[in-house]
């Protein structure tokens, strides 16, 4: 039985453009992909892994690059998800854009 987990990445920068558009903030989104194999035991039912690894047929994903005109929970959420079509992934993204963000407004 394979398992395919997701490494997260994500980085956010915030500056300023012009004195009138207040913050405009860019998040570049990178994303790991690596297989974890287990084998099941027949015997009594328990799980060993084999290792985790990268799929060496697959290239990295692509960066994904977001401007974001304000960190409001659903409007970064609806972003991601337009660009992801994964509601999980997009969640998990969020809740950690949304934390940096918070990060960098108390600098």
């Amino acid at each position: 039985m394979d398992t395919e987990t997701i490494k997260l990445d994500v980085h956010v920068t915030a500056w300023f453009r012009t004195p009138l558009s207040g913050f405009l903030s860019s998040v570049i989104i990178s994303r790991d992909r690596e297989f974890e194999e287990f084998i099941i035991d027949g015997h009594d039912d328990s799980v060993t892994s084999l290792g985790s690894y990268r799929d060496p047929s697959r290239g990295p994903d692509p960066l994904i690059f977001l401007n974001f005109q304000n960190f409001e929970p659903n409007y970064v959420y609806q972003l991601l998800q337009s660009q992801l079509h994964d509601h999980v992934l997009s969640e998990q993204i969020a809740g950690q854009i949304l934390v940096e963000a918070q990060r960098l407004r108390s600098q």
